[in-house]
This record gives C-alpha cells, structure tokens and sequence, in this order.
C-alpha cells in the first residue's frame, strides 16, 4: 500500500494530477549496475507550410537531454535538424522521469486526424520492448492525454531554450 500511495503522489507531483486509472502495464527498472532507459519524447507539430513547420526530438540518456529541432523529418533523421543541444539533468529530474514513467497514460487509440499534432514518449530499457505513449490534437479534437506528456517532459523542455529553438 506504500508503495502506491507513493507512486501516485509522484505521479501527481509530475503531471499535475494523479493520473487516470487507465494506464499500461509497468515498464521494467533498470538491472542494478546495469544501462539506464533511454527516454524519447517527440513533438511533431501540425500540417503546416514548411516555413513554419517545427518539430523536435529529445532523447535522455543516463541523465544528458539532446535536443534535434528542425522541420518535417528532422526527428527521425531524414532531414537535416536546424539546432542540436544537450544538456545535463539534475539526479533529481532524471530519477523523476524514471519512476514516473508508469504514471503516464495509455496511448491514443486510432487514427489522427488529417494534419493533427503529435506527441510521443518512448521509453526503452534493455532488451525489453520499448514503452510508447501517443497523443495527438487537431482543430477538431484530439486522441490521448496530451497534456500528461508534456507535464512528463517539461522538466526537461525547461533545461533548453525553447522559445529560442523553435522559432
């Protein structure tokens, strides 16, 4: 009973709210000596010119966040980022985005709608199958829980410019 009172108070204290009870199944810890998760969360955003068109991949790794930003394809690589940056997490952030990671809530069921904005987190440790988490909004709607996603990952969108990057 400890144990989930704790992880719905961190959860909480991560998103915000306590999390809806449809969640996943939980993600495996790390081994004890063993490699870390690598954590992913992608934002492709809305259909739009390519002008204004801005998406962005940030990818944490035993507590270093890099940061791709550029326009279409540019987070998955087939198209060159218009700014890369890393920086450092504090032990605090980085043990947050590990153990709340269950709290995040199952991802969106269906198809987006035409031209709808994406939200992604993955989260992989080992050899297991990674955990992913979709969300997407458009002008008529929405699928997943957008706003959990980001609560998950500004703590890291707070170690970057955003504002900065994406303009």
């Amino acid at each position: 009973m400890k144990k989930l009172f704790i992880s719905v108070v961190a959860a909480a204290t991560v998103c915000g709210t306590v999390a809806a009870p449809a969640q996943a199944a939980p993600v495996p810890a790390p081994a004890p000596g063993g490699p870390g998760p690598i954590i992913t969360y992608v934002y492709i955003g809305p259909s739009t010119s390519m002008k204004t068109h801005r998406e962005y991949r940030i990818t944490v790794r035993d507590g270093v966040a890099t940061i791709r930003v550029g326009n279409y394809s540019s987070v998955w690589g087939t198209a060159p980022p218009t700014a890369t940056e890393t920086a450092t997490l504090d032990a605090t952030t980085w043990r947050a985005l590990s153990a709340n990671v269950d709290a995040l809530p199952r991802a969106a069921a269906g198809q987006p709608c035409p031209g709808a904005a994406q939200h992604r987190v993955e989260y992989a440790i080992g050899k297991a199958k990674p955990r992913v988490t979709l969300a997407y909004t458009c002008a008529t709607g929405g699928a997943g829980d957008v706003r959990a996603l980001k609560a998950y990952i500004a703590p890291v969108e707070a170690k970057f410019d955003m504002d900065r990057l994406l303009a």
